[in-house]
């Protein structure tokens, strides 16, 4: 069997992670593989990452502004993949979509497609544009998103039934354990991501801001970069927490981060799922964050963590107050936190999902 990968993804985040497991999953099954990248995309990796793992390379040019949009972005995408439709000669595509509205260019070969939608979209699609695109969703073109919260609305963006979109929910990252004792000592709050307006980085600061001055020994860390660390460098140097909040920019390594953390926070905006938390979760740390999107299909509240919405300061900082004060709810609910993860997001679960719907869709006898 052989399969053509056309993902979507940024430096890192969510979509690379979904990326690396796939071409992981492709290696262990066996599957002949070929992607579709940028330059860009191609030079984020090492220079022999994918020939030493037998994965055909096709690049593509990166994405100008006026192709994001419906109509063009079909041209696109097909010129995009006709190179290798035609020398890999691909049995099935895997679209791994991270802008909703784009990449249906796929839908124009006829071959079985599995489009994977990883973040949700913000109202709908014109009705011409609805019409058009269902015109070429025939049965071998089978959607799945990373949560039920991200499947309502791609349902409602793109006028696919709800129920024909399977749930693919991400996994945690296999690290291990933390050290109990030293996590629980820390007193560290602890947020990664991108710092984009989405990850909410304002009521991120006067949260900590909140909490440093009832619990002045807490420090709050923050490992990724974007475009607003100016801003939120600026609120803290204003601010005057310079000894307490810390930004450590990107890190290709987390986990010693995870290891010291005593609570994990996440006051997003919008999240179709969150690996982040579910990292946090599989690692026995109690979680405090939004209830928006997919979180709360991994955080259950007053169970694994505690939610509230985006932009309630108040109870956000008497949440982690909450759980600074009582070691022994964090315990119970950091237990409750990995158990649910095993459950439901370990790396098994999700080969396990993987192969069911490449079998629906792609009809390969898969190792059990």
């Amino acid at each position: 069997m052989k399969l053509l990968i056309y993902p979507e993804f940024d430096h890192y985040g969510g979509t690379k992670t979904f990326f690396l497991n796939l071409l992981e999953h492709h290696a262990n099954e066996k599957i002949e593989t070929a992607v579709v990248l940028t330059r860009e995309q191609r030079d984020w990796f090492e220079p022999n990452f994918f020939s030493k793992r037998n994965i055909r390379v096709f690049i593509c040019p990166k994405r100008p502004a006026i192709f994001f949009k419906c109509w063009f972005s079909l041209l696109f995408d097909f010129f995009a993949l006709l190179p290798a439709f035609i020398q890999f000669n691909p049995d099935g595509i895997v679209v791994s979509n991270g802008t909703p509205g784009i990449m249906f260019g796929a839908t124009l070969l006829n071959l079985p497609i599995l489009y994977i939608f990883h973040t949700y979209p913000i109202g709908k699609m014109r009705e011409s544009q609805r019409l058009f695109l269902s015109a070429f969703f025939r049965n071998s073109v089978q959607f799945a998103a990373v949560s039920q919260a991200t499947a309502f609305r791609v349902s409602e963006f793109m006028g696919i039934p709800y129920g024909q979109i399977l749930i693919l929910y991400n996994s945690f990252n296999p690290y291990g354990h933390t050290d109990s004792e030293e996590k629980h000592n820390n007193n560290v709050v602890l947020t990664l991501g991108h710092l984009s307006k989405q990850k909410n980085p304002q009521a991120w600061i006067q949260v900590a801001d909140a909490v440093i001055k009832a619990r002045p020994n807490t420090r709050f860390t923050w490992v990724g970069h974007g475009p607003l660390t100016a801003f939120l460098n600026d609120e803290i140097c204003g601010r005057k927490l310079n000894d307490r909040v810390s930004l450590k920019g990107f890190r290709s390594e987390v986990y010693p981060f995870y290891r010291k953390a005593t609570i994990y926070f996440q006051p997003s905006l919008m999240e179709s799922h969150g690996i982040s938390i579910l990292d946090a979760m599989a690692l026995g740390i109690p979680c405090v964050a939004s209830n928006v999107g997919g979180i709360s299909e991994s955080i259950i509240n007053g169970q694994t963590g505690f939610l509230h919405e985006p932009g309630d300061i108040e109870g956000f900082a008497k949440s982690i107050i909450h759980l600074l004060d009582n070691e022994d709810l964090r315990a119970q609910l950091g237990r409750h936190g990995a158990l649910r993860a095993n459950q439901l997001f370990s790396p098994d679960v999700w080969k396990s999902n993987i192969k069911k719907v490449y079998r629906s869709i792609f009809m390969v006898n898969l190792n059990r």
